[in-house]
């Protein structure tokens, strides 16, 4: 058992956790952030996107409507704007990628409980059969009759496939490596090597006619790109190109503005000041990254640099974490 866990179970069973929670909260606000939600053990893709089974989903949402106002990302940017603070500790929940599970499952615990959640949506992969490149590594690692698997580049490496998830980790490692200039020969070299095919038909990511239905019914939309390249790699014109593409496209699918993005990834080496310029000059209102941390509550910091953080994968170290950070405990 982790030494969180440990934490987290003998804060709960002590009586600590209430204690916190009985504390006031500081202002701000709080963004948790998930890809997908559901069983994944049944996934043949890549299961570390997956922060939250079903259940345990559905006791995030309700922990956090106990606790918290939610404020969607439109909000923010008007109040930030405005120079209005926010007062105690707000909480955000977001989806980048836009997967059908986020439509299936996710949207109906939200609407049970009345919360309002932001879907970032990667624009080329909205109605289509696409699969992206993290799945597709995790697919091919994961159904190959190959026993190792040697790469040479970016760097040379032989491959045990025994653990199929700890390979399919080290593979996505190499891939996102700053060494790895030709993603796309990597991808050609491993579909190659593994000898294995995509199922062809599958749908996994959602369609227009779900995105405009969670839009109808409270949920916000913004941009997750329109390729998900990752954009510091990408001169600036590219960039403008990425951002604005997939802006126009949703705006036209929906019917309506969209002022918030989501940077493909989110660390810090993900995006720099040139990414967030052309946010800007795109017409985005207001951007996220997914490096961590607790925003203040006003717009003190940049608002094309807003933070989030990933869930715990249980209950108890769920509720610690938000509890602590909500009042700025040190974790």
């Amino acid at each position: 058992m982790s030494r969180r866990r440990m934490l987290a179970n003998l804060a709960t069973r002590s009586g600590v956790l209430r204690a916190i929670e009985a504390m006031p909260t500081r202002d701000g606000v709080l963004i948790v952030n998930h890809h997908r939600v559901g069983d994944k053990n049944a996934c043949v893709y890549d299961r570390g996107v997956f922060a939250a089974s079903t259940e345990l989903f559905a006791e995030q949402v309700a922990y956090i409507k106990r606790n918290h106002p939610t404020i969607l990302p439109r909000e923010l940017a008007e109040m930030w704007a405005s120079g209005k603070r926010l007062r105690r500790m707000h909480a955000m929940i977001t989806f980048d990628d836009g997967y059908a599970d986020n439509y299936e499952v996710a949207f109906p615990i939200l609407k049970n409980h009345g919360v309002s959640a932001v879907f970032f949506l990667i624009t080329s992969y909205v109605g289509t059969p696409a699969t992206s490149w993290w799945d597709e590594i995790a697919y091919l690692v994961r159904m190959t009759n190959k026993d190792t698997l040697v790469f040479h580049a970016p760097v040379e490496v032989t491959l045990p496939l025994h653990d199929r998830d700890a390979a399919i980790k080290q593979v996505l490692g190499l891939y996102k490596s700053p060494q790895n200039q030709e993603p796309e020969a990597f991808l050609a070299r491993l579909r190659e090597q593994t000898e294995v095919t995509l199922p062809s038909g599958t749908r996994n990511f959602m369609g227009w006619e779900q995105a405009t239905e969670m839009a109808a019914n409270g949920m916000e939309i913004g941009s997750h790109t329109h390729t998900h390249r990752i954009l510091s790699k990408l001169s600036p014109d590219e960039q403008f190109e990425e951002l604005t593409t997939s802006k126009r496209v949703l705006e036209e699918h929906l019917g309506s503005e969209v002022v918030s993005l989501a940077y493909p990834r989110g660390k810090r080496d993900a995006f720099d000041r040139t990414t967030e310029e052309m946010a800007r000059r795109a017409g985005y209102k207001i951007a996220f990254s997914f490096d961590g941390g607790v925003n203040g509550p006003s717009k003190a910091h940049s608002m094309f640099d807003v933070k989030r953080i990933e869930p715990r994968s249980e209950s108890a170290m769920f509720r610690l974490e938000v509890a602590m950070l909500s009042r700025g405990i040190a974790i």
